[in-house]
């Protein structure tokens, strides 16, 4: 009734509004909310209510409200206020600009509400702003502008301020964590930069350009410009969202969605490389092992292994690489990553020389300290493969003469256990010459006596005296997905191809052993013989 009213004149639209804006902000249930703000929008959309000299002042308070709903609301109003708002934009402009103030305080809105699901993230990305170009420059360059404000506060605040108009804002309290959530379930639904409406195919592709959803502002956003200002907030974004505090969810995700989405767009991903080596640091095994991913394709793809722009990117890299190779490492998910990664590092140009022997002598390490036989033959491939092409370096450690040899153990009242290479020191100390070099892989005759066959036979392959010259050198690829089933049934299947090949009989298998009177066979008799009462 009061619509109509205002509507037909016979109330005044000075004096109407308020009492909407009093219906509106009364405890309604959503339907009497939707009946209101929709009797509110006709009115502010009339050509009357435009040529009010308050309007602008009617306007935002009409965002307030739409803004109150959004942070404090349930998920359906918050849906309702998000929709409803966005759908405004088109009806309330009284020129040929975007209403850019209104569509700024809804992100705002958005990123500091009190409750949060990545329904709202779709509900905006992909459901609204999409398929439109002017509200995709805008929301990305809004998310942009409130990340900026938040980081250079320094607080667990969020200043809802803008860069152009200059005017007092309001500062809401938000979680960094809580913030970096909210952001990232938003960056992850960004169409990428190059996501754009294509016709033809080749060199005739070019690309659609996408209608304006507020139609009098098309005038002002050409789609060549859209597309630059699209790209220049998208990797805006990025850069601050990476500088926000986030949990191990938070970036777990970012690591894996960095690489193929994000860093192949910006011109300068330095910065992406210390996100890198911070999140290797304060993260668990698994996200370190994400971070060495990113950070080795920044190396490669990027060209950062010029140390005229990195400096000492690539030192750091092989010293957090050398870090994570530990038994741990093979009982993670990620564990199949991570081999690729180290693999394809101590194939890579950029492994500087005298890292290559501690990373030699820590495989070995590692190959008698691993439970799985399948990680020790894949450690020992990738051993074989790096001393081939290391021939001069790694020959040493391999074939030491009798009086530089070490040898373990107490002998001759002399303690021989005098290892040089200490298993737990960083790189740094590690590729020391007197670590590395003066140490000798001794653990190759003790994986001799391993208890997996296939095992045992490559480590023998390291003692026969044209091992550096002549051998042929196994792919590490092959041993990445292999478990100790299809192991042992690939031992299985060797022998029986053998003795059918000899035409021979094969021995049957033991089930059972004697004692003989020796001193060990005592001990093995206290062992396994139940005791005498």
């Amino acid at each position: 009734m009061l619509t109509k009213k205002i509507k037909t004149g016979k109330v005044n639209v000075v004096e109407g509004l308020p009492k909407l804006f009093e219906l509106v902000s009364q405890p309604r249930s959503l339907e009497e909310i939707g009946q209101c703000m929709k009797c509110l929008l006709e009115v502010l959309a009339s050509p009357k209510t435009k040529k009010l000299s308050n309007y602008n002042l009617q306007v935002r308070t009409f965002t307030q409200i739409l803004c109150q709903l959004i942070k404090a609301g349930e998920l359906q109003t918050q849906i309702f206020a998000l929709r409803f708002g966005i759908q405004s934009l088109k009806h309330i402009t009284t020129s040929a600009d975007f209403p850019s103030e209104m569509f700024k305080d809804l992100i705002h809105s958005l990123l500091t509400a009190k409750n949060w699901d990545a329904t709202l993230a779709d509900c905006l990305v992909s459901e609204l702003c999409l398929n439109y170009r002017d509200l995709r420059v805008h929301m990305a360059r809004f998310v942009d502008t409130g990340l900026d404000a938040y980081n250079k506060e320094d607080v667990a605040s969020l200043t809802l301020t803008g860069k152009k108009r200059k005017r007092s804002g309001t500062k809401l309290n938000v979680n960094g964590e809580d913030l970096s959530v909210r952001v990232r379930d938003l960056l992850l639904r960004f169409p990428d930069v190059n996501d754009w409406p294509t016709s033809g195919e080749g060199e005739h592709q070019q690309i659609v350009p996408l209608g304006c959803f507020v139609e009098s502002a098309e005038a002002s956003l050409d789609m060549q410009s859209a597309v630059k200002k699209y790209k220049s907030a998208f990797i805006s974004c990025w850069q601050r969202f990476l500088q926000l505090p986030m949990d191990a969810d938070v970036t777990t995700s970012v690591l894996q969605h960095l690489p193929g989405h994000v860093l192949p767009h910006m011109g300068n991903p330095l910065g992406v490389a210390n996100f890198y080596l911070t999140a290797f640091d304060r993260g668990s095994l698994s996200i370190s092992v994400l971070a060495l991913s990113g950070l080795f394709y920044l190396l490669t793809k990027q060209n950062l292994g010029d140390t005229e722009r990195v400096g000492q990117q690539a030192t750091k890299y092989f010293e957090k690489l050398y870090e994570l190779l530990c038994p741990e490492v093979f009982a993670l998910r990620h564990r199949v990553r991570f081999l690729r990664l180290l693999h394809l590092s101590l194939k890579s140009t950029m492994l500087p020389s005298s890292f290559i022997a501690a990373f030699v002598k820590k495989c070995a390490r590692v190959a008698i300290l691993v439970p799985s036989p399948p990680a020790a033959l894949w450690l020992l491939v990738n051993m074989q493969a790096l001393m081939m092409r290391h021939k001069s370096l790694c020959a040493g450690m391999l074939h030491k003469s009798m009086d530089d040899a070490l040898t373990f153990g107490n002998h001759d009242g002399v303690d021989g256990s005098t290892d040089p290479f200490d298993y737990s020191a960083p790189l740094q100390v590690a590729s020391k010459r007197e670590q590395a070099l003066t140490t000798s892989l001794w653990e190759i005759e003790l994986l001799q006596e391993h208890y997996c066959p296939q095992v045992a036979r490559m480590a023998r392959l390291f003692t026969t005296p044209k091992f550096l010259l002549k051998t042929k050198v196994v792919d590490p690829e092959e041993f990445l997905d292999l478990s100790f089933d299809n192991l042992f049934q690939k031992e299985f299947n060797a022998g029986r191809k053998k003795h059918k090949k000899d035409n021979s009989t094969p021995p049957p298998p033991p089930v059972a052993f004697s004692c003989t009177s020796s001193y060990w066979d005592q001990l093995s008799d206290l062992a396994f013989l139940r005791p005498v009462n």
